[in-house]
């Protein structure tokens, strides 16, 4: 079965053996890909309408091949990345290949710069999609704005979203003679029309997410009573509930022609408006957050009105699109950017904890103070105050946290320029005294009847293939089946007393999965309620006895902040750890006061070096020196350290000259593996 979070990629190859290479270059650099290999360019065309590639690579290409592969590429997508991938390579190659269709040509063995290579092309392949969304959802919201009401009248609406039906209006239903739409809501949309017309209608959804709004297709629609009705759909892009759909309108009276009015998020910048943008981010609140933390930032340029009366409005205008342009940079995939004012920007971005957050806020200070001025007058130094809002794990109140947002600004803009200020969402502090009865009543529910699951997240070596080593996460089920992440669940279970039956779910589960799989090595978070439990090595005890699992197969990890609050205590359970031969790790390390004397005080195998500084590292020069101080302290005392929440291949570069060749993280979109369903 096809991974569904694979990243879709035809190559075009006679070798499979250099098809598997690449697959594991592709693996190791984090970038989980369905590769779809052709011999024959017979084939490509099938090939690239089957599988919709982000990314199209030939190997070992002759020139007139790569020639047509281009043609081929450009009658179906001329956006999408053509990569020439070669086992030898000049610079004259390069040029060559890059003249006859290529976008760039790497070199199969240089590993790191074809991670980077195809990094890049696969965000510039997103940014690319995602603009055009944008622009196509400005344009539909615009036209549904001035015209829904008496459209919904009119016409037979339903509305799709990955493939299912979720909303249908009373002329819809009359026209197919649906009494009720329960009948209907969550069907695959296919299973709406007889299998004749499967055909036609998926070609005419595939134009329409490529843009090819205003095309119908007619088709033989399923009524109630089983019998057809042939009908004509005009699909198009639209809006529900915050994200993006596609509408099946069949138009019921004489359509009306209304002008073409194209509108633009924002002019010059791009960036949403604050209406779209509350819009896009309150359907991005709804979704399940599958690790880590949502924040909300409002970002402000200090006393840009002196800026204005210095430079005038024109050249003051070159500092506004200065500032869009770097925070667009330095954002991911699944952030979303928008403006709330003429010099305000706002923000939903996801990473791994508090620190993070502020981490790339400051960051984003930082580069802005190092900016060159193209403005004419290098006196002119504008800053940036951010107010940011820890957002709760689910919410459909995007406009009270916007609020929130921007009164953490203002408290930032208060204590004075260059400022940030962050809070946790009154949505959260409410939630966290009146939903703490419902969650514990929901986690000793799930532990009695055995809904957690174990998910891995590989950690990758820059200099081996497969390390066998694995970072193990934890996931809760409801009574539907639905996963529940960490974020939502764990905090009510740290203030309840829960987190050590949890904990030894974890261990004994991953005890389980080790007997299976005989990893190299499972890391298991241990919260600071078991660290400091004396009956857990008893425990632990008589598990590795039932067991039979080689101990030096888990290594235990606690947070760096733990064992500088019980120093005593965190000291006396490594040490027992690795007298049973067990492993034993400080994550989110660097962190604390004086993280290197902890290389001489506690008894460990790894470190894994705070995801916090990692933000920045390939422009900050001071916090390389950081890392790569750790990194060699580490080593000499033979300890192995491993980077957190890599997230881009030009920070996985950096590492490699650092002298870090461990890392986890989810580097262009590597997925979390599901690999025990319960205990």
């Amino acid at each position: 079965m096809s991974n569904p979070a694979a990243i879709p990629i035809v190559v075009v190859s006679h070798s499979a053996q250099a098809v598997d290479v690449l697959r594991a270059v592709l693996r190791h650099g984090g970038l989980t890909s369905e590769l779809t290999a052709i011999e024959t360019l017979e084939h490509l065309p099938a090939a690239l309408h089957r599988c919709q590639p982000e990314l199209l690579l030939c190997i070992d290409a002759e020139v007139a091949q790569l020639t047509q592969i281009a043609a081929l590429r450009n009658a179906y997508e001329p956006q999408l990345a053509l990569l020439s991938i070669r086992h030898s390579l000049t610079e004259e190659q390069i040029g060559l290949d890059m003249s006859h269709g290529a976008r760039d040509a790497v070199n199969l063995a240089s590993p790191v710069r074809l991670q980077s290579v195809v990094a890049r092309e696969l965000r510039t392949w997103r940014l690319d999609q995602a603009l055009k969304d944008t622009l196509t959802l400005a344009k539909d919201t615009h036209h549904q704005t001035l015209h829904s009401t008496a459209s919904t009248e009119r016409d037979a609406l339903a509305v799709v979203q990955d493939g299912m039906l979720t909303s249908a209006n009373h002329p819809w239903l009359a026209l197919l003679g649906i009494e009720s739409p329960d009948s209907q809501i969550g069907l695959p949309v296919m299973d709406l029309f007889d299998e004749s017309s499967h055909a036609d209608l998926k070609s005419a959804l595939v134009a329409c997410n490529k843009g090819g709004n205003g095309i119908s297709v007619t088709v033989d629609a399923l009524r109630g009573d089983g019998s057809t009705h042939t009908v004509t759909l005009w699909p198009r892009i639209g809006l529900h509930a915050g994200a993006k759909c596609i509408e099946l309108r069949v138009p019921l009276a004489a359509p009306e022609v209304h002008p073409d009015v194209s509108v633009a998020p924002v002019p010059v910048t791009g960036l949403l408006p604050r209406q779209m943008w509350l819009e896009a981010v309150s359907g991005r609140l709804r979704s399940s957050l599958q690790g880590g933390s949502r924040y909300l930032l409002c970002l402000r340029i200090d006393d840009f009105a002196q800026i204005e009366r210095k430079l005038g409005a024109i050249d003051s205008q070159q500092v506004l699109d200065r500032v869009s342009a770097l925070t667009e940079s330095m954002l991911m995939t699944q952030d979303i950017l928008g403006r709330y004012s003429s010099t305000g920007w706002c923000a939903l971005i996801e990473r791994g904890t508090d620190r993070d957050a502020r981490a790339w806020a400051q960051r984003l200070q930082a580069r802005l103070a190092l900016q060159d001025s193209p403005w004419g007058d290098a006196s002119v130094k504008p800053t940036l105050s951010v107010g940011i809002v820890t957002a709760p794990a689910t919410s459909d109140d995007a406009g009270s946290l916007f609020f929130e947002a921007l009164d953490a600004l203002q408290a930032a803009r208060e204590a004075g320029n260059t400022q940030v200020v962050m809070v946790e969402s009154t949505q959260s502090n409410t939630r966290s005294v009146t939903h703490d009865e419902g969650w514990v009543t929901a986690i000793r529910a799930a532990l009695q009847a055995d809904r957690f699951r174990l998910v891995q997240m590989p950690v990758a070596s820059l200099s081996v293939v497969d390390t066998g080593m694995y970072d193990i996460l934890l996931r809760m089920l409801d009574e539907s089946g639905r996963d529940i992440s960490p974020a939502e669940f764990m905090p009510a279970a740290q203030r309840n007393g829960l987190m050590r039956h949890i904990d030894r779910w974890v261990l004994s589960a991953a005890l389980k999965l080790a007997a299976r799989r005989n990893p190299t090595c499972l890391f298991l978070r241990l919260s600071t309620e078991s660290a400091l439990d004396p009956t857990l090595m008893t425990w632990l005890d008589a598990q590795l006895r039932v067991s039979h699992v080689p101990p030096q197969r888990l290594c235990i990890q606690v947070p760096e902040e733990t064992a500088v609050a019980h120093p005593q205590e965190i000291a006396m359970l490594a040490t027992a750890l690795r007298a049973r031969r067990m492993r034993f790790a400080l994550e989110h390390f660097g962190i604390g006061p004086t993280p290197l004397k902890m290389l001489d005080t506690l008894p460990m195998d790894f470190i894994k070096i705070d995801g916090s500084l990692m933000q920045g590292l390939t422009d900050d020069a001071a916090q390389r020196e950081r890392v790569r101080d750790i990194a060699t302290a580490a080593s000499g005392r033979g300890i192995a350290a491993i980077a957190e929440r890599i997230e881009d291949a030009n920070t996985m570069a950096a590492l490699w000259d650092l002298g870090v060749d461990l890392l986890q993280g989810h580097l262009i979109q590597m997925h979390e593996e599901v690999v025990l369903a319960s205990a």
